[in-house]
């Protein structure tokens, strides 16, 4: 009983000597006999098989910064004082026109994308009251349908739009034009009878275009129209005729003989109290461009107009 006491008392004081650092074995005495112990059952291991080798992952593909080339674009317009922002688009010219970059950017001489290879479409669109909505103009076809509102044009900065065809990695001008243009009443003179007034002399367009396709360059045949609001001449007209340059923005739009539902001009006055109007068919009115009217007042019911093409829209009156 002795003994076995001794040898548990004797065991207990061993197995508390490995926690002990001053009595521990020497490190290099543990990994030599681990080293014994482990090595025919590594070298056995490794007779019987072999680890199998885990294939490369090919690396993931990314498009060459080299394989993309630099096409500039200059937007050219009379305009330009008049623009204060540019929505670039660019689109493979080949079918299906699919959009391969876009760009909203300050108005500058020059513009730098960076495409594929190949032709490009590339779109200008300038003083955008809209965010353009990218993800439903992948297409050519979808931007082509665009349109902008007569309501939310800004006289003073028209919006304005060009395409032009861009050979990749070359320089190419796109012509910006305005979707706006002006009918612009430059003089009224009156043949009434000496002294007879034409007072609160007024003036608006009928059957003008609501909106129009941002991109069309013509014919333009408007689906919805409106008459606008009259505004008023400086004076009383007696006479000497006058020259009020009063312009009247609007949508382009074709010549009708539909009647009432053709574009015109109509001037409105007050003779001896009682209320005159003067409608004037107008001539189509191409985009970006200006109509210029002369009227003459003949008597109560009648009046001739001369009408012509001013020429491209300008931001100083003709």
């Amino acid at each position: 009983m002795e003994t076995m006491g001794w040898t548990k008392k004797r065991d207990s004081r061993r197995l508390s000597r490995w926690h002990t650092p001053g009595d521990a074995l020497p490190h290099y005495h543990l990994f030599s006999l681990l080293h014994l112990l482990l090595w025919p059952a590594v070298a056995l291991f490794s007779g019987c098989c072999e680890l199998p080798q885990q294939p490369e992952e090919p690396a993931a593909e990314t498009p060459a910064a080299d394989s993309l080339v630099r096409t500039r674009i200059t937007p050219v317009t009379p305009l330009s004082a008049a623009i204060l922002h540019l929505d670039l688009a660019v689109y493979a010219e080949e079918a299906p026109r699919r959009l391969e970059y876009h760009a909203r950017t300050p108005y500058g001489a020059e513009i730098e994308a960076r495409t594929p290879p190949g032709d490009k479409r590339v779109v200008l669109i300038a003083n955008s009251p809209y965010a353009l909505n990218y993800e439903a103009l992948q297409a050519y076809d979808a931007m082509e349908q665009l349109e902008s509102r007569f309501a939310d044009e800004d006289p003073a900065h028209p919006l304005l739009s060009g395409v032009a065809v861009v050979p990749a990695g070359r320089q190419g001008e796109v012509p910006l034009e305005p979707l706006l243009g002006e009918v612009i009443l430059v003089s009224v003179d009156n043949r009434l009878p000496a002294g007879t007034l034409l007072e609160q002399p007024r003036v608006r367009l009928c059957q003008v275009s609501t909106r129009a396709e941002l991109l069309r360059t013509g014919p333009f045949h408007p689906s919805e129209t409106q008459d606008g609001a009259f505004v008023s001449l400086p004076g009383d007209i007696g006479y000497f005729p006058v020259r009020p340059l009063v312009r009247l923005p609007c949508y382009p739009f074709e010549a009708s003989d539909a009647g009432a539902g053709a574009a015109r001009l109509e001037f409105a006055c007050d003779i001896a109290g009682t209320e005159r109007l003067y409608p004037q068919r107008l001539p189509s009115l191409p985009r970006g461009h200006v109509l210029c009217v002369e009227l003459t007042i003949l008597d109560t019911l009648r009046c001739t107009a001369q009408v012509y093409d001013g020429g491209p829209l300008r931001m100083n009156s003709p």
